[in-house]
């Protein structure tokens, strides 16, 4: 579905009234496939949402390892205040 929507003219980077984007809701369900292709075709890795929240916050706070660390080689930077707080980040 995301593949139809991106190739009808889908805006990648479209948030929803709290900030996220396609790529927070991949990663707060572990659809590898899904982050793999957002992240192929471009979407920014680390965009936050309202609450301050990346995509790799909700991964990691989810508990979907291989889907954080895609995440982390696609250049999302593990190191914020939000995981601190959230003692996500020990």
């Amino acid at each position: 579905m995301v593949t139809l929507l991106l190739n009808r003219g889908a805006l990648i980077s479209a948030q929803d009234h709290g900030g996220s984007t396609v790529l927070h809701l991949a990663t707060k369900t572990g659809d590898q496939e899904t982050i793999r292709l957002l992240m192929g075709k471009g979407a920014e890795v680390s965009p936050a949402d309202r609450l301050g929240r990346t995509p790799l916050h909700c991964s990691a706070q989810l508990g979907y390892v291989e889907a954080t660390k895609l995440l982390i080689d696609g250049g999302a930077f593990p190191q914020s205040t939000w995981l601190e707080e959230h003692h996500l980040g020990h």
